[in-house]
């Protein structure tokens, strides 16, 4: 069987981790999957040009390393913390850059024929799943492939 679990360093992705380390069998494949959006990135979709401006200021190489650095952090511990709980099996970790992660995991997930994708539910509230969108409630309605756990 393969697996992905969605990471992110939250509580709720480590509640993902946990519980895909009592449902993984011997010979399973396990992806850590991060997906992070670079300053850079995000510079390129403010729309207002006086806003570009201002945050050009600042030198956006070193802000997209040290975003690159978190987030291969983030997949180190959550393999960590899987190996801890579960131990064995074959065990991937998948680093994505991109403005649009909630179709990302869900175009890999697609791309690599994954049997079952485990997510954290962070428990937005009402105004932030509005303004930044739900990653879970996207997976569970775009995924054409895979069963979807959601962790809460």
């Amino acid at each position: 069987m393969k697996w992905v679990v969605g990471v992110d360093g939250s509580s709720a992705s480590q509640k993902a981790i946990a519980r895909l380390a009592t449902l993984a069998r011997d010979g399973d494949e396990v992806s850590m999957f991060h997906c992070f959006t670079s300053p850079s990135a995000s510079l390129a979709q403010v729309s207002d040009q006086q806003s570009r401006k201002d945050l050009v200021t600042h030198d956006l190489s070193k802000l997209d390393t040290a975003a690159s650095e978190q987030a291969k952090d983030v997949l180190r511990e959550a393999k960590e913390t899987y190996s801890i709980l579960h131990g064995r099996g074959k065990v991937q970790t998948v680093l994505e850059q991109s403005a649009d992660c909630k179709s990302k995991i869900v175009d890999w997930c697609d791309n690599h024929k994954i049997d079952s994708i485990v997510l954290g539910n962070r428990s937005l509230s009402q105004m932030e799943r509005w303004l930044m969108g739900s990653v879970s409630r996207f997976v569970v309605l775009h995924s054409q492939y895979s069963s979807v756990l959601v962790v809460k």
